[in-house]
C-alpha cells in the first residue's frame, strides 16, 4: 500500500504481510519491520517508537484516510493505492 503523511508530504510504501507483519522503509533507510492486525474499522501497527497504535480507517469518497489518537484523531495518513503483493521488494528475506 502507498500511504501519504498529509503533514510532511512524505510518500512511504508498505508491504502488510498476511503473517502480520508490515515492511516500510522511511527516508530512503534500511527495511523496518513491526507487527500489524486490522479488526473493526482499525488498523493497529507496534511503531518504531515502541507501543501499538489502533488508527481509525475513514473514508470520504474514494479518500482513505487513517486518524491517529495520538494526535486527537487527526488524520495524518492517506492511502494512495493498494498494489498486490510486494511491488517495492520490501519484505526482507530470511
Amino acid at each position: 500500500a502507498y500511504h501519504k503523511n498529509l503533514k510532511t508530504g512524505q510518500n512511504l510504501p508498505i508491504y502488510f504481510d498476511p503473517s502480520g507483519t508490515r515492511y516500510f522503509k522511511v527516508g530512503g533507510a534500511k527495511v523496518l519491520s513491526t507487527a500489524w492486525s486490522i479488526a473493526d474499522g482499525k488498523r493497529c501497527e507496534e511503531t518504531t517508537a515502541g507501543p501499538e497504535v489502533c488508527m481509525t480507517v475513514y473514508k470520504a469518497g474514494s479518500d482513505v484516510y487513517l486518524c491517529d489518537p495520538r494526535y486527537a484523531g487527526e488524520c495524518l495518513w492517506q492511502i494512495l493505492r493498494v498494489a498486490d503483493g510486494d511491488p517495492e521488494k520490501l519484505k526482507v528475506q530470511p
